[in-house]
C-alpha cells in the first residue's frame, strides 16, 4: 500500500513539473517559434513548386485559399509570442486583432478551395454570400474594439463576447467544409480516385485534428469559466497538435498529386526502387512457361503477391498466337484503339512513351486539365472497365495487354508499384516473344507464307528476266523496217521490214494487217502529218508502224516498222491501268509466254478487263490457295491457265453437286486405314506439287471446309477419324459464282475458310456489265485471233458492226460461249460469202519450200530488179507464168526482165 502511494505521489509530482513546464511563458514562446517555423517551410515549398508550373496562374486562386488559413495560424503564433515578450504595446494589439480577423476567414477559405479543386465550373453559392457579410460584421466589430482600445485604453462592452461569437462562428463555417469531403467522397462517382483520397487526407490529417485542437484550446476555457487564452498550457499543446497535423498533412497529400504539382503519384520516400525479397523468384519463371495459360497464371500471381491485387482481375492477352486465351470484348475493344486511324494521336506512340496506363492517374489529368489526348484515354479506360492497362511491347511492337479491371474498393498505385509493373512488363515481353516462336502452329504457318512469298518473287524475277530477254533478242535482231507506199502499193526498202510484217500486202488484200498499212498509209496522205499505230501480227507479236509523207511536193508514205520498247508497251496501256505499281505486268503481258496465253484468253486493253488479266497473272505466278469467282463455264479454262503458268506437274477438277458428305472429305483428305479397306490414296497426297481445283466449293460440308481451311494456313491435313499429321505442296483452287459474303450469312461457307481463301482472290466481270465500247473490243480480239491462225478445214470471215449488234442482244455471260459465239458466225460468214484459199501462194507454203520464193513473194514486183533472185525464180518454177503469179505483176514485165539478164 505504501509503494503504491508513493508511486502516486511520484507521478503526480511528475505531472504537475509537466504541467508547469506546458504553462510557461518559454514553453509557449518556444511553441510557437517551431510552429511559425513549419508552416512557413510549408508555404515555402509549396509555392516555389506551385510556380515551376507552366499554367500556375490559371490555379492560383486555389494556392491563396489553402495559403490563407496558415497564414492565420502563422498571426495567431506571432500574436501569442508578443503577449508574451511585449504585451499591452501598439503591435501586440494590432497583431491580436488582425489574428482574429483572419481566424474569421480560415475555415471559409477552406471551404472555397476545396469547391475549386473538386469542381470545373465554380458556381456561386448563397451561403458564401451569408458568411461573407457575417465575416465583414465580425472584423468590423474587431476593428471598432481596437479603436476604442487605442483611444479610451480598455475594450468595449461586447469584447468578451466577440471572442465567442467569433468561435461558434469558426465552428458553423466547418460544416461546408466537413459537408463538401463527406459527399466528395461518397457520393459523386464522377470525382476521380486520387482527388478522393486527397480529400480523405484532408479530413484524417487537417480537420479531425485541427477540430481536436480548437477543443484542447477552448473547450477548458469553457468548463473553468476562464478568459479565452487564460489557460496557456491548453493553448501550447493545440499549437503543436497543428503545427504537426500541418506538417503531417503536407508530406501526405504532396505525394497525392496536390494541385497537380507533379504527374504520377509518388512514393513514401524519394529513394530508388527497392523490389521485395521474392521479385527474382516472380521473374525467373517467365522464360520456361509453355504455353499462354501458363503465362497467364504466373502474372496473377505476381499482381497477388506484390500488391495485393486479387488475380479475377487481372487479365494478360496475348496477340498473333493461335493458341491463345479466348478473346473477350475486352482484347476486341483493345485491338480497336491501338488500330483506330480516326483518333486525334497515336496510341502506340503514347505507350512506348508511357510504358503504362494508369486509371486514376488519367482521370486525374482529365479532370485538372482540357487535354483532349487525355480525355480520350480516359473513357476509353472507362469503356472496358480498366484501372491499368500495360501495353507490352518487343521491339517497338505491341505483342500483348495486361489490363487490370476495377474493383469495388479503389486503389491507387504509387510510382514505385508502377514502376515495379512496368519492369515485370519488361521480362514478361520477350517471354511472350519466345512462346510464340516456339508455337510450332506459328512457325508451320510463318513457314509457309514464306515459302509462298519466295516462290511468287522467283517466278516474277523469271518473267522480268525473260521479258528483258525477249526486248533486248528484238532489238539485237530486228531493226527498223522502211516500206513505200505509193498509188496502192507498197514496196519494201529492206528486209528487216519482209521479216517484221511477214506478209504481202499486194498480194494478201483481206489480211488485217494489209488493212492496218492501207488505212494509216491513206490518212497521212489525206492529212499530210505523221500518224503512229500499233498493230498484231498473225504470229502474236506487236510492232510500231510510224508513217510520214515522202515529201511535201510528190506523192507517196514512208512506213517505218520496228519492235516495241518496254516504254511503247507501258505506254500503250498506262491510261487503262488503275494502279501505277502494276506497270511491270504491263510489260510481263505482252513480253512473255504467260502474258501471251492470258491475252489469247482475254484479248482487250480496256481499263476492267486489263485490271482482271494483271490479277490473273499474279495469281499464275503464286502458290498460295486461290478464290475464283467466276461463270461456271468459264471456271476450268481460268483454272487450267493458272496451272499451265505456274508449271504445276499435275491438275485435278473436283465438281461438287448437292450438298456433301464424309465420302468427299474422304476422298479429299483420306480417312484412318484402320477404318479403310481399300488402299485409295486421298487428293492431297495423290496430287502433291500439283493443282486440285473445287467446283462450287459452298457445296462443300462443314467440317471438310474447316480441314480445308487448316490446311491451307499451315500445309498440314489430317485424314478423317485419325490424329495423323501430313503435308502436302498442292495448290488450292475454290470456284463459286455467288456472292462469298452471302454464303457466309447463309451457313453455306464456314469463315474460316473465307478468311483464308480471300488473301488471294479473282473476280472476272460479268460480260453483261460491260459497256457496249468493251465488248465490241472484245470481239475484234477473238476475231483478229481467229483471222491469224491458220486453218486447214474451215476459214472464217469478219464480222460487221450487225453481226456484232446480234452478240449484244444475246446477252451470253460467259467468256468461253461468248468466244464460240463469235467462232461460229465468222464460219457462217466465211461459207456464205464462199471465200477459198489459195495454198500455192502462202508465205508459209513458199518458206516451207525455198526461203527465196518466199523473199520474192514478200518483194512483189521489186524482186524482178534482182538478177540473182530472177535466175533463182528460173530455175524452181521454169515458167514466166508462175513467177507472173508469184510477183503479182504482168507476163510481159517478167518476160522482158528474163530477156536482159538472158535467162531466154
Amino acid at each position: 500500500m505504501n509503494i503504491f502511494l508513493d508511486f502516486f505521489q511520484r507521478f503526480m509530482y511528475i505531472c504537475t513539473e509537466f504541467w508547469g513546464i506546458l504553462n510557461s511563458p518559454t514553453f509557449s514562446i518556444l511553441s510557437q517559434c517551431v510552429s511559425i517555423g513549419v508552416l512557413f517551410k510549408i508555404i515555402f515549398n509549396l509555392t516555389r513548386q506551385f510556380l515551376n508550373q507552366p499554367n500556375f496562374e490559371k490555379k492560383r486562386y486555389q494556392l491563396i485559399f489553402f495559403i490563407i488559413p496558415i497564414f492565420a495560424i502563422i498571426l495567431e503564433n506571432f500574436a501569442w509570442i508578443f503577449k508574451f515578450t511585449i504585451p499591452k504595446t501598439l503591435p501586440t494589439r494590432s497583431i491580436i486583432c488582425i489574428a482574429w480577423i483572419f481566424s474569421c476567414f480560415k475555415f471559409h477559405s477552406i471551404a472555397l478551395f476545396l469547391e475549386r479543386i473538386t469542381e470545373k465550373t465554380i458556381s456561386p453559392k448563397k451561403y458564401h454570400q451569408l458568411f461573407f457579410f457575417i465575416e465583414a460584421v465580425l472584423s468590423l466589430c474587431f476593428i471598432t474594439d481596437y479603436a476604442h482600445l487605442m483611444y479610451y485604453n480598455q475594450h468595449t462592452s461586447i469584447h468578451h463576447h466577440l471572442y465567442y461569437v467569433t468561435l461558434i462562428f469558426s465552428s458553423i463555417s466547418m460544416m461546408p467544409v466537413i459537408t463538401i469531403i463527406i459527399s466528395k467522397t461518397s457520393y459523386n462517382a464522377a470525382i476521380p480516385t486520387v482527388l478522393k483520397k486527397q480529400l480523405q487526407v484532408f479530413f484524417t490529417y487537417l480537420i479531425i485534428p485541427y477540430t481536436v485542437c480548437l477543443m484542447l484550446e477552448f473547450l477548458p476555457n469553457v468548463i473553468f469559466l476562464q478568459k479565452v487564452g487564460q489557460i496557456t498550457a491548453f493553448a501550447n499543446l493545440g499549437i503543436i497538435f497543428i503545427a504537426a497535423a500541418f506538417y503531417f498533412f503536407y508530406k501526405k497529400i504532396i505525394l497525392l498529386r496536390f494541385l497537380n504539382l507533379s504527374n504520377r503519384v509518388q512514393t513514401q520516400s524519394h529513394m530508388n526502387i527497392c523490389f521485395t525479397a521474392n521479385f527474382k523468384d516472380m521473374i525467373e519463371p517467365l522464360h520456361f512457361a509453355s504455353n499462354p495459360q501458363e503465362l497467364h497464371l504466373l502474372t496473377q500471381n505476381f499482381f497477388s503477391e506484390q500488391f495485393n491485387i486479387p488475380k479475377k482481375q487481372v487479365f494478360l492477352y496475348l496477340r498473333n498466337i493461335s493458341a491463345n486465351n479466348d478473346i473477350d470484348t475486352t482484347a476486341e475493344q483493345i485491338e480497336h484503339f491501338f488500330n483506330n486511324e480516326h483518333l486525334s494521336f497515336c496510341p502506340l506512340q503514347i505507350a512506348l512513351q508511357h510504358k503504362i496506363f494508369i486509371g486514376h492517374e488519367i482521370d486525374f489529368d482529365a479532370f485538372c486539365s482540357d487535354n483532349k489526348t487525355v480525355t480520350e484515354l480516359s473513357l476509353f479506360l472507362k469503356s472496358i472497365d480498366c484501372d491499368l492497362l500495360i501495353p507490352i511491347l518487343n521491339n517497338k511492337k505491341l505483342i500483348a495487354y495486361l489490363v487490370i479491371k476495377k474493383e469495388q474498393k479503389e486503389s491507387i498505385y504509387n510510382l514505385e508499384q508502377q514502376n515495379k509493373m512496368i519492369v515485370f512488363a519488361q521480362f514478361l515481353a520477350p517471354a511472350i516473344y519466345l512462346l510464340s516462336q516456339k508455337n510450332i502452329y506459328k512457325l508451320m504457318q510463318d513457314a509457309k507464307e514464306t515459302k509462298e512469298d519466295l516462290w511468287a518473287k522467283h517466278q516474277e524475277v523469271n518473267q522480268y528476266k525473260e521479258s528483258i530477254k525477249k526486248l533486248l533478242k528484238d532489238r539485237i535482231e530486228n531493226h527498223i523496217g522502211i516500206i513505200f507506199y505509193k498509188k496502192k502499193h507498197f514496196s519494201f526498202r529492206n528486209q528487216e521490214a519482209q521479216q517484221l510484217i511477214g506478209i504481202n500486202p499486194n498480194v494478201q488484200h483481206n489480211h488485217p494487217t494489209t488493212a492496218t498499212l492501207i488505212n494509216i498509209a491513206q490518212q497521212v496522205e489525206r492529212f499530210k502529218s505523221t500518224q503512229t499505230m500499233c498493230i498484231t501480227t498473225h504470229h502474236g507479236t506487236k510492232l510500231i508502224i510510224s508513217a510520214m509523207p515522202y515529201t511535201e511536193s510528190s506523192e507517196g508514205v514512208v512506213l517505218t516498222v520496228r519492235q516495241p520498247e518496254a516504254t511503247d508497251i507501258i505506254k500503250l496501256q498506262l491510261d487503262a491501268l488503275k494502279d501505277p505499281s502494276k506497270r511491270d505486268y504491263l510489260l510481263y503481258l505482252e513480253t512473255t509466254e504467260a502474258g501471251k496465253l492470258i491475252n489469247k484468253l482475254l484479248p482487250s486493253m480496256h481499263e476492267s478487263l486489263l485490271q482482271t488479266k494483271i490479277d490473273l497473272l499474279q495469281a499464275a505466278l503464286q502458290k498460295k490457295a486461290l478464290l475464283l469467282l467466276s461463270h461456271p463455264d468459264d471456271t476450268t479454262d481460268i483454272a487450267t491457265l493458272i496451272h499451265e503458268i505456274s508449271l504445276k506437274e499435275t491438275m485435278h477438277i473436283l465438281s461438287l453437286q448437292g450438298t456433301q458428305n464424309d465420302q468427299c472429305a474422304a476422298k479429299i483428305f483420306g480417312i484412318n486405314p484402320l477404318l479403310q479397306s481399300s488402299n485409295e490414296v486421298c487428293l492431297l497426297e495423290k496430287f502433291d506439287q500439283g493443282t486440285l481445283l473445287i467446283k462450287n466449293i459452298e457445296l462443300l460440308d462443314t467440317l471438310s471446309q474447316q480441314k480445308l481451311a487448316y490446311f491451307i494456313r499451315y500445309g498440314i491435313f489430317s485424314p478423317l477419324k485419325s490424329e495423323q499429321r501430313k503435308f502436302s505442296d498442292v495448290r488450292i483452287i475454290c470456284s463459286t459464282n455467288q456472292n462469298p459474303q452471302e454464303l457466309i450469312q447463309a451457313g453455306q461457307i464456314v469463315p474460316e475458310l473465307y478468311k483464308e481463301l480471300q488473301k488471294s482472290s479473282i473476280s472476272l466481270p460479268s460480260l453483261l456489265n460491260l459497256a457496249q465500247e468493251e465488248l465490241c473490243d472484245l470481239i475484234d480480239g477473238f476475231m483478229y485471233q481467229a483471222l491469224q491462225q491458220d486453218h486447214d478445214k474451215q476459214m472464217y470471215a469478219p464480222l460487221a458492226m450487225k453481226d456484232k449488234d446480234f452478240l449484244f442482244q444475246k446477252r451470253i455471260e460467259s467468256i468461253s460461249e461468248f468466244k464460240k459465239k463469235i467462232h461460229s458466225l465468222m464460219i457462217a460468214k466465211s461459207q456464205e460469202q464462199r471465200i477459198s484459199q489459195e495454198t500455192i501462194t502462202s508465205p508459209k507454203t513458199f518458206h516451207s519450200i525455198c526461203p527465196e520464193l518466199h523473199l520474192a513473194a514478200q518483194l512483189g514486183k521489186e524482186a524482178l530488179k534482182d538478177s540473182k533472185l530472177m535466175s533463182v525464180l528460173w530455175e524452181k518454177l521454169g515458167s514466166q507464168t508462175k513467177i507472173a503469179d508469184l510477183l503479182g505483176v504482168n507476163r510481159s514485165s517478167v518476160n522482158r526482165r528474163c530477156k536482159d539478164y538472158n535467162l531466154v
